[in-house]
């Protein structure tokens, strides 16, 4: 891949490819996505408040949006994304089983994300400067929408049974 200085993308070829870097042990963490679907293509996963679509050939790069809602300005004391003092960064649950975000409508998938870079932690999950899908949950109400997604994120589907460290096999 083409070498980038887009925060977004990583500054190299690893971030880019959803590689998580040499020497670092990620956050592994579970979410949940809207389904984004523009006409004749796969559904895509978008994050439930805000308009950012994973990007499903890289690394998702957290970006602070508080300057475009605060017109320009950042938190007393901010330094990074995320940051303490902010509400930045892409977030994730410490455990599989949590229920769905208020206000969050329409169609969803839950699935399991590596996260990396800078770090807050919280009393149910974390925040992380870098993220990939690693695997996304079965949903037993429309398995086809999970598998399309599957292929285009380039992730196995586990059985939501899994997510609470059920094998298949004992669980059937």
């Amino acid at each position: 891949g083409a070498m980038s200085a887009d925060p977004l993308l990583g500054d190299g070829p690893d971030e880019e490819l959803g590689v998580v870097p040499d020497g670092i042990v990620p956050l592994v963490g579970y979410r949940e996505w809207a389904l984004w679907r523009e006409a004749n293509t796969p559904p895509r996963l978008r994050s439930l408040f805000h308009p950012t679509v994973w990007p499903h050939d890289r690394t998702l790069g957290a970006v602070c949006l508080r300057p475009l809602i605060w017109h320009g300005r950042t938190g007393v004391g901010h330094k990074g994304v995320p940051d303490p003092v902010c509400e930045c960064g892409i977030y994730a649950f410490r455990r599989p089983e949590f229920e769905t975000l208020r206000g969050a409508k329409g169609p969803k998938a839950r699935g399991v994300v590596k996260g990396w870079g800078r770090y807050v932690l919280g009393s149910s999950g974390w925040r992380c400067e870098f993220a990939k899908i690693v695997a996304l949950f079965e949903d037993v109400q429309d398995p086809s929408t999970t598998y399309g997604l599957a292929k285009r994120y380039s992730v196995p589907v586990l059985s939501p049974l899994e997510s609470f460290g059920i094998p298949p096999a004992i669980a059937s």
